[in-house]
Formats: structure tokens, C-alpha cells, sequence
């Protein structure tokens, strides 16, 4: 942290440059080089950025993301792989499945989630991020569906999608007693 602290200053030390010709002198400070250093790494990071933005399909893409209910995050430390599965999977059905709706994309969409399980301050929130373009594969498999519209899915159809997964719906029991249904995911926003 000191050395991007000190980056292009007086304490790194520098060189003097002088030209040949008209002989104006220019002093320049040196660089701290450091791989998270953003004075350092602007030109790198704008270079992948650039080769990222050339990889993208000329559509649309939407974050969808999910939270995991706050009554629930307990029990999900106690048993992280089943439950952040159960996450991902009810998730990412809920999403396919009413993507598959002709009154949104009508086909198989292809998305790509991060599961994330703390907030930038380090307190627990697991959810999940999907990136997904507005582009369906058609049920026939012979040509692509691109959206058209401002969103991909109604949200509120959504969230009762995952959160009808439950003991009844099919999934495992997330505790709470016999009987009892939990909501396993929740819709925070499109």
C-alpha cells in the first residue's frame, strides 16, 4: 500500500530529461509498478477492457441478481456447499425457466453466475450475479432469439419462482420444522 502511496512522487525518486535540441529539461517521477496501483495499470486495464468488449454479442445483457433471505444465512454458513448450491440451482432454474416463456425470450438462455458471499465491508450476504444477454436459443434449436424488450423477465414472477422451491417444491429441506416452507432465494432487483 506505501508503494502505491508514493507512486510517481519525490520518494520513489525519478529521472531528468533533457532534450537534445532545444534543451528544455523535464523531471519525471518514477512508478511504483505495482499490479493494483490504478495510476500504474490504467493502460493495462483499458487494453483488457477493450479485448473484453470486442468478445461481446452485439445484444442487450441484464445483471439478475439473488439474494439469499437473511433468516436463512445462518443456516447456510453452517452447511455452505448445499446451500450455495441450492442457491445457484434454484436460481438459475427459476431464470431458464421463465426465459423459455414466449412473452419474454422464448428459448434457452445462456448466463454466466457469480456467487458472492460477503458485501465490500465484509458482512455476510450471500447472492448471486447472472450476466445474461438478451439472446435465446429457439426450442428448435435452429435459430437464435434476441430480445427486444427493456427487461428480460418480470421480476415478481421470478422471485415466486424461487422462492416456491422448498420442501414441496422438490428441493431439500432448509430446516425450520417439518412442514414449514423457506424461502430459499429473493429477488432484489433486475
Amino acid at each position: 500500500m506505501q508503494a502505491i502511496a508514493q507512486c510517481r512522487t519525490e520518494a520513489l525518486g525519478g529521472h531528468v530529461y533533457t532534450c537534445p535540441s532545444c534543451q528544455i529539461t523535464r523531471y519525471s517521477d518514477h512508478s511504483c509498478r505495482n499490479r493494483h496501483c490504478p495510476t500504474c495499470q490504467h493502460q493495462a486495464t483499458q487494453a483488457w477492457l477493450a479485448q473484453q468488449h470486442a468478445l461481446l454479442l452485439p445484444v442487450p445483457y441484464f445483471l439478475v441478481p439473488f439474494t439469499l433471505p437473511s433468516e436463512l444465512r445462518a443456516i447456510a454458513r453452517q452447511h455452505p456447499e448445499t446451500r450455495y448450491a441450492l442457491l445457484l440451482h434454484t436460481s438459475a432454474a427459476a431464470l431458464q425457466q421463465l426465459a423459455q416463456n414466449p412473452r419474454f425470450l422464448g428459448g434457452r438462455i445462456a448466463m454466466l453466475g457469480v456467487l458472492q458471499t460477503w458485501t465490500r465491508d465484509l458482512r455476510d450476504h450471500p447472492h448471486v450475479h447472472y450476466l445474461v444477454p438478451a439472446l435465446a436459443l429457439a426450442p428448435d434449436g435452429t435459430r437464435w432469439l434476441v430480445g427486444k424488450s427493456a427487461f428480460l423477465v418480470h421480476v415478481k414472477p421470478l422471485g415466486e419462482r424461487v422462492e416456491g422451491e422448498g420442501p414441496r417444491g422438490g428441493a431439500p429441506d432448509v430446516g425450520g420444522g417439518p412442514g414449514r416452507r423457506a424461502r430459499l432465494g429473493q429477488v432484489v432487483g433486475r
